[in-house]
């Protein structure tokens, strides 16, 4: 079986990662490892790790990586998310890591993943993006404007 480790870290990714979660935890081929962090688990950030319970899905893990400071400067939260995630992946080596997202919390998860890996030797490592485009003027990427001018937009 291979283990799909897919990382949430706020409630409007959840939601697109939703049904996919789902998908891979019925599975009998695919073994889910569930990590919720960020705003999931932040009280003050909503605490949205709840909707997730509702939704009866197994959490492998709970990675809190946020400070009570809300002032905290983002590279020293990047840097902590880099070191727990950097951790959790030696420790449960997943065959794949499913991300989502365009904020730093997730960005921080995928630089640790994609360190891990080459720290292993592994194969070919793919990341997919689909966040939004700093060299597009209106920040959305060339795809969507592709797509947005065929149906009409």
């Amino acid at each position: 079986m291979r283990t799909i480790t897919v990382v949430t870290a706020t409630r409007a990714e959840y939601g697109l990662l939703r049904p996919v979660v789902q998908k891979i935890a019925a599975s009998d081929v695919l073994d889910l490892q569930l990590v919720v962090t960020g705003a999931h688990l932040c009280p003050r950030l909503g605490e949205t790790v709840h909707e997730i319970e509702a939704d009866g899905l197994p959490i492998a893990a709970r990675l809190p990586i946020f400070t009570d400071n809300a002032d905290e400067p983002v590279a020293k939260t990047i840097a902590r998310t880099m070191e727990i995630f950097d951790n959790h992946f030696a420790a449960h080596r997943p065959d794949a890591v499913l991300l989502l997202g365009d904020r730093f919390e997730i960005f921080a998860v995928a630089a640790a993943a994609a360190a891990r890996h080459q720290q292993n030797g592994g194969g070919t490592l793919s990341v997919l993006r689909r966040q939004r485009c700093a060299a597009c003027a209106d920040g959305r990427s060339a795809r969507h404007r592709v797509l947005r001018r065929r149906a009409g937009g």
